[in-house]
């Protein structure tokens, strides 16, 4: 895993723990991690590779 990845996984984890923006981001910040997941999965089926 390079070190970037790493760094977004830890910045991702430290603002689900804070108490005041956590409640407020983690629903949204999951269905952008799962809509760039379906992008990545379709990107090979849409560009013809």
């Amino acid at each position: 895993m390079s070190l970037l990845w790493m760094g977004l996984a830890t910045l991702f984890m430290v603002i689900e723990k804070l108490p005041e923006i956590g409640h407020h981001i983690i629903r949204p910040l999951g269905a952008g991690l799962i809509l760039v997941g379906v992008a990545v999965i379709a990107y090979p089926v849409v560009m013809g590779g």
